[in-house]
C-alpha cells in the first residue's frame, strides 16, 4: 500500500469513534445502543494494521543498512548453510571481482573468488576465531563469528 492509502486509513481510523460518539450524541443510533465502545475498537485494530503494514515503528533496518555500509571494514554475512547473504562497501572495494550475482553462494567459492585458493576456508561454527588470508600482495586478519538466533 502506498504512503496515501496508510494515510487515508490512519485518518479514518482516528475519525471513526469521533463519528459514531457525535452520532450517538445527536440521537441517530438505535435506542439504548452506543456503537462507540465497538467502532474504537474497530478504529484501533484499523490503527494498528496502519502502523503494522507502513512499518512505521520499525527503525531497525534503516539504521542497519546505514551502519553496516559505512563500516569501513570489510563485512561479510553467510546464512546458517553458509552461504553469501550481504557484504558491504567495505568489503566491496576490497575485493571488487565480489558482486551481487554471488549472493547464494558457498563461502567456499566466494572465499576462492576473494583470495584465489578454496584451501584456507574457514570452518564454520559457533564462537569467533581468528585467521589470517594472504591475496597476492595483501594479508587479511580475519574475525569469525557466529550467531543464533
Amino acid at each position: 500500500m502506498n504512503r496515501q492509502g496508510l494515510t487515508d486509513s490512519g485518518i479514518r481510523a482516528d475519525h471513526l469513534s469521533m463519528v459514531a460518539s457525535f452520532l450517538y450524541l445527536i440521537g441517530v443510533t438505535p435506542e439504548g445502543i452506543d456503537p462507540v465502545p465497538m467502532l474504537t475498537g474497530v478504529s484501533a485494530i484499523l490503527l494498528w494494521w496502519t502502523i503494522e503494514s507502513s512499518r512505521l515503528l520499525t527503525v531497525v533496518p534503516v539504521a542497519k543498512e546505514v551502519i553496516f555500509h559505512s563500516i569501513s571494514d570489510g563485512v561479510i554475512v553467510l546464512d546458517n548453510l553458509g552461504r553469501l547473504v550481504e557484504y558491504n562497501e567495505g568489503c566491496r572495494r576490497m575485493f571488487p571481482r565480489l558482486d551481487e550475482s554471488k549472493y547464494g553462494h558457498p563461502l567456499d567459492a566466494v572465499w576462492s573468488l576473494m583470495f584465489g585458493t578454496a584451501e584456507s576456508v574457514p570452518v564454520l561454527g559457533e564462537g569467533p576465531r581468528e585467521l589470517e588470508a594472504d591475496a597476492g600482495d595483501r594479508t587479511f586478519a580475519i574475525t569469525g563469528c557466529g550467531f543464533r538466533r
